[in-house]
């Protein structure tokens, strides 16, 4: 994209078409403008930066499994969680390999996630400015729209997930949309499909509701291609899989007992009630204002002034879309999982904050410009509240599932070293954090490939004649004759404290517990 011409023009003020034949005076006053242009993005860096430093310490354990990706990637580039054990199940192939990359020049992957997080929410928000221009709205409400997402808690509370990622594609997916740049789509499409293969939800709708588009649709095949299947082939032949094992995996641990994707907000409410409010209140909002957008495009199909949100609309129906597609596959609430449809909601209700601040003319329309706007500064000014109230700097997540703190599993990880050294540990069923600073092998399904065999053969059991052709197609190079490592030790949770206050510990999510090492002949 242009840069220059996106902080610069085509914004209604004529200084674009000044700059470069005119006088120093007009060169200086384009360059004022696009500092001012930039400075709300160099803004959002600081502050993602500041909140990073904050919140870091709060990681949850499936974040450290794809730190512990990034690490041997970038050390050892091998793809797989533990050295000399290659897997696939990184569910986020773009996010693994950018983490990587930083690592190897701060020397941190925890770092990593943080450079990462300024930058793509310097990305977001540069792009639903330049959407918001191109679209006649006001560009704060792609500052809005960004503040909404990168204070969100529960967003912050996936930190690490590539959540971070996904809105920086979306919003740049938008802009390509509104500026019909079929090229631009096809490489945001692309490393959407890089980042997560159902992000490709978002593009399919995109694509059905902007047939402008089409004129140049082998611009975007072309471009995606090239950006994602690279990967997927060398996955496919090289790994076993052109798909991460982890879609085998959750689908076979389905829900949590009674609790499934699609009532797992009631339990987050009951176990976390003012941070995911805070989480869900802009989605909650976007769904009636996207209503009331479909009946005035619908009464006024020729109007110009709800036909500028057509897009974002467009974007928000694919947020809807990917909520319920997960419904449907009935796996277990995790809750980043809800990222996806939380980001586009929330890009969509901005967008329609900005559009109502336009349309003002009379005076009720007024006090309903007034009253948006200020419910959602309100919103943001929550947000920082309540991210104060969680304790600064956050130890843990304010919504997460996890048995211990990140720091009780940093403690046991470094003690687990001391007493294993070079043996291999079962783990006790949340992996990420305790390899990370174990630096061992400790073994299940994530992290050893030789537990996919028995979990493959169960789950082709389960499904039809499709979609048992599908998964045989999709490891048709995977060596089914795999067997897991033999284990030494076995971890297990147990409830209550132990006798060894090392390895005790609780979190939000869990009462006192505690794990004892035991050895594996023992547990079978």
């Amino acid at each position: 994209m242009d840069v220059g011409m996106d902080l610069v023009g085509s914004g209604g003020n004529g200084v674009a078409t000044a700059v470069g034949a005119a006088g120093p005076a007009d060169r200086a006053r384009g360059l004022w403008h696009r500092l001012l242009g930039a400075a709300p993005v160099a803004a959002v860096a600081v502050l993602t930066g500041l909140v990073f430093v904050l919140v870091h310490r709060s990681l949850i354990d499936d974040a450290y499994i794809t730190l512990d990706y990034a690490r041997t990637l970038a050390w050892h580039g091998e793809w797989g969680m533990i050295p000399g054990h290659p897997n696939n199940t990184a569910t986020t192939p773009l996010y693994v390999a950018l983490l990587a990359a930083v690592t190897r020049v701060t020397g941190s992957p925890v770092v990593a996630v943080g450079v990462v997080f300024v930058a793509c929410s310097a990305v977001l928000v540069h792009a639903l400015r330049a959407t918001a221009r191109h679209l006649g709205l006001p560009p704060w409400s792609g500052l809005l729209g960004t503040l909404l997402l990168v204070l969100n808690p529960l967003l912050l509370s996936a930190l690490g997930m590539s959540v971070d990622v996904f809105a920086a594609l979306l919003g740049l997916l938008v802009l390509a949309t509104v500026r019909r740049h079929a090229a631009l789509f096809g490489v945001v499409a692309g490393l959407l499909a890089l980042a997560r293969l159902d992000m490709m939800v978002f593009v399919v709708v995109l694509l059905l509701g902007r047939p402008g588009l089409w004129r140049g649709w082998w611009k975007i095949v072309l471009t995606t291609a090239v950006v994602a299947l690279p990967w997927y082939a060398w996955s496919w032949y090289a790994l076993g899989s052109a798909i991460p094992d982890t879609l085998v995996i959750k689908q076979l641990l389905r829900g949590w007992g009674t609790w499934f994707f699609g009532n797992g907000i009631q339990l987050y409410l009951g176990k976390y009630p003012a941070a995911t409010v805070l989480a869900l209140l802009a989605p909650a909002l976007a769904l009636p204002a996207l209503a009331g957008w479909a009946v005035i495009r619908a009464i006024r199909f020729r109007r110009p002034g709800p036909r500028r949100l057509d897009v974002p609309a467009l974007l928000a129906v694919g947020g809807v879309a990917y909520y319920a597609i997960y419904v449907g596959l009935g796996v277990a609430p995790y809750h980043w999982y809800y990222a996806p449809t939380v980001t586009a909601l929330t890009i969509f209700l901005a967008m329609a904050v900005g559009l109502a601040s336009t349309s003002a003319a009379r005076p009720p329309a007024r006090v309903g410009a007034v009253t948006a706007t200020a419910a959602a500064a309100l919103l943001v000014a929550a947000q920082c509240g309540f991210a104060g109230a969680n304790g600064l700097p956050w130890t843990q997540a304010p919504i997460m599932s996890n048995g211990f703190t990140p720091a009780d599993y940093a403690r046991m990880g470094s003690a687990l070293r001391e007493r294993v050294g070079s043996a291999a540990v079962g783990s006790p069923d949340e992996i990420g954090t305790l390899a990370f600073f174990c630096g061992c092998e400790i073994m299940d399904g994530f992290s050893d490939r030789g537990y996919l065999p028995a979990a493959l053969a169960e789950r082709e059991a389960q499904v039809g004649p499709v979609g048992r052709f599908l998964l045989e197609l999709n490891y048709r190079h995977l060596d089914r004759n795999l067997r897991p490592v033999p284990l030494v030790y076995q971890l297990r949770r147990v409830d209550g404290p132990g006798q060894d206050p090392t390895f005790t510990g609780s979190s939000r999510w869990a009462t006192p517990n505690h794990l004892d090492l035991l050895p594996a002949a023992a547990t079978r």
